[in-house]
């Protein structure tokens, strides 16, 4: 088990940002057809770029905008009665794909790998 305890850095203002969350409960009615609700958050997190292989499709090619984000808010992927979390982060938003336990370099942090839902990038301003 490593012995560093990264929390002074992953909590220092200078590197960790704000991001918006949105939890998706999902409840599923007597007639089959599923709500649902939207539960807004906000938290510090640090954010990192993932690199990301090429995907080649017959109709297309494409390399997913894919980010790593360190937090102490218990991120969320896909369970039951549950869409995986949606964040937003530099005008764009990420669904959570995969939630790791970071708690080894500081109480209580995950690591989360989120992929952007749009397929293209937003246009620079």
């Amino acid at each position: 088990m490593p012995w560093l305890d990264a929390s002074d850095i992953l909590l220092d203002p200078d590197l960790a940002e704000w991001i918006e969350i949105r939890r998706r409960a999902e409840t599923v009615t007597d007639k089959g057809r599923a709500t649902m609700r939207l539960e807004p958050y906000r938290a510090p997190a640090v954010i990192f770029n993932e690199q990301s292989d090429l995907i080649s499709n017959p109709d297309e090619r494409h390399t997913p905008s894919v980010i790593a984000v360190h937090t102490r808010f218990r991120l969320r992927g896909t369970a039951p009665g549950y869409q995986g979390d949606l964040l937003k982060w530099a005008g764009a938003w990420y669904l959570v794909t995969k939630v790791n336990d970071n708690s080894r370099y500081g109480r209580g942090f995950i690591m989360a790998t989120c992929a952007a839902i749009a397929a293209q990038d937003a246009p620079p301003e």
